[in-house]
């Protein structure tokens, strides 16, 4: 995952799910997706060394915090990633008017709706994590090299 990545994979759950405030959970994940981040690209990028320093010994973000976080990645689209893509004005509008919604922000999800994304989301990691620790040819000592490798 580069850092670019990271920022999409972060900017996620801020614009479907309305996030406010990051739970002790929430965290960890983050910090692991930075850790995946800056093994993948060591020279990592500003945004991604910043919110290494603001992570560093906290275990939650009240909203004043999170919002923070949601700000400044926010400025990362408007200053480097939407541009990547075009200089062009009519362009970056209609970049930004994605990242809104038709109707201004997302709202966020009722607390059912969030409890059950969170539940699929849990899901989804331990598949990854048992895919993950899952021995292959190349890393459980049986020779012959042709077993996958993790790419960054």
């Amino acid at each position: 995952m580069t850092p670019r990545e990271f920022c999409y994979w972060l900017m996620g759950p801020f614009e479907i799910a309305g996030l406010t405030e990051l739970s002790a959970k929430q965290v960890s994940c983050i910090k692991n997706h930075l850790d995946l981040s800056l093994k993948c690209v060591p020279e990592g990028g500003p945004f991604v060394f910043w919110l290494q320093g603001a992570l560093s010994g906290r275990e939650s973000l009240d909203a004043r915090e999170t919002g923070v976080v949601r700000d400044k990645l926010a400025g990362v689209f408007i200053h480097v990633i939407d541009p990547s893509y075009s200089d062009d004005p009519d362009v970056q509008a209609k970049l930004q008017a994605i990242h809104d919604g038709e109707d201004g922000p997302l709202t966020p999800l009722s607390k059912e709706k969030l409890k059950q994304l969170q539940a699929d989301i849990e899901k989804a990691q331990a598949t990854a994590t048992k895919a993950l620790n899952r021995p292959t040819p190349r890393n459980s000592g049986g020779g012959g090299g042709h077993g996958r490798r993790m790419m960054c």
